[in-house]
């Protein structure tokens, strides 16, 4: 049986630099659960490792969602800018 979780940002947006990275903070609800996957709406925007490293590749925006493996789900919003 899963038991129900909910990911607590620690921020709702990220601003970040072209080429510039930056790790999601975030904490579970649940101690026991962790993350399934992370996943950018625009990878030409930025990337996300599967450490949840954020990568700013151009200027833009886009939003990262986390899920967890008991199925909660968040996301934020990252915004990337030129030098």
């Amino acid at each position: 049986k899963k038991v129900s979780s909910k990911i607590r940002l620690k921020k709702k947006s990220y601003k970040l630099k072209v080429k510039g990275t930056m790790s999601l903070q975030y904490t579970f609800s649940n101690a026991f659960d962790e993350v399934k996957s992370f996943k950018s709406s625009n990878r030409k925007v930025v990337t996300v490792s599967k450490s949840g490293i954020l990568k700013g590749k151009k200027a833009g925006t886009a939003k990262v969602t986390i899920r967890t493996k008991n199925g909660a789900k968040a996301t934020v919003q990252v915004t990337v800018k030129k030098k």
